[in-house]
C-alpha cells in the first residue's frame, strides 16, 4: 500500500511517518497542498490513500483535493487536521468534496 501524506506540521510529519513505517506502508510525505498536487500528478495518482491536512500554507487541503480530482485517476483522500475547533470542521464541511466512485458527497451528507 502506498499513501500520500500532506502535512505541514513537522511533529505530525514525524509521528505519521513513524506509524507508516511501523505498519509497513510505503508513503510519500509533502508539506503543503501545492506539493500534494505535484506529487499526485507526478505519480499519476497511483496511491491507495491520501491523508490530507486541511490547513496548510501555500494551498490548503480542500483546494489541493479539488485540483487532484481534476488531474488524476481516483484514489481516496481523507481529511486530516491537528485542529479540533469548529473553524476546521466548518472548513471541511464547506470546502472538501469527497468523491466515491463517481458519486459526489459533500460534508454533512451521508453515503
Amino acid at each position: 500500500m502506498i499513501i500520500l501524506i500532506a502535512e505541514d506540521n513537522a511533529i505530525l510529519q514525524k509521528s505519521v511517518g513513524l506509524l507508516m513505517k511501523w505498519w509497513g506502508f510505503d508513503f510519500d510525505l509533502v508539506s503543503n497542498g501545492r506539493e500534494a498536487v505535484e506529487q499526485a500528478v507526478s505519480n499519476n495518482g497511483n496511491y491507495d490513500l491520501a491523508l490530507m491536512d486541511i490547513d496548510m500554507p501555500e494551498m490548503n487541503g480542500c483546494e489541493a483535493t479539488r485540483i487532484i480530482r481534476k488531474k488524476v485517476s481516483y484514489f481516496p483522500i481523507m481529511a486530516l487536521s491537528g485542529h479540533g475547533g469548529m473553524k476546521s470542521w466548518k472548513n471541511i464541511r464547506q470546502g472538501l468534496i469527497i468523491l466515491r466512485r463517481g458519486r459526489s458527497i459533500r460534508g454533512g451528507e451521508s453515503l
